[in-house]
């Protein structure tokens, strides 16, 4: 079974995220939800795979306009290339907006939907926690 790994854009910086035994059900929706009540929970069904903080105010900026304009950056495409399996079979990269997922979807196996924007809102949520920055 393929892996899931989910792109957390921030003002800080980019992160992988790996959800712990991905099935793409209506119920794992629900424990999703639930988890953002705890925490905890949520901590054991993603865990944080990579960080990369960016360098400077400036450099936050030009990423989060890159993004912003579903444009990937070289730093984005670097640090997927370098934190994600190799094979396309072995994963699937969640991402937010599915228009930065077609500008992907050539290098990398890319997913999206309701069940990947949940986690990434929670992770969003949650993410000073799993960020140990």
């Amino acid at each position: 079974m393929a892996s899931l790994y989910l792109l957390y854009e921030s003002a800080a910086g980019y992160a992988i995220f790996v959800k712990k035994e991905f099935e793409d059900t209506a119920q794992s929706l629900d424990a999703i939800q639930e988890s953002i009540l705890e925490p905890k929970t949520f901590g054991k069904m993603v865990t944080l795979h990579a960080w990369t903080p960016f360098s400077s105010a400036e450099e936050a900026l030009e990423q989060v306009n890159a993004i912003g304009s579903n444009t990937p950056t070289e730093l984005l495409i670097n640090f997927l290339e370098t934190n994600l399996p190799k094979s396309k079979k072995k994963y699937q990269l969640g991402v937010y907006d599915s228009e930065l997922g077609k500008e992907l979807v050539a290098n990398f196996s890319i997913t999206h939907g309701q069940t990947v924007r949940e986690l990434l809102r929670v992770a969003a949520l949650t993410s000073a926690g799993l960020l140990k920055t």
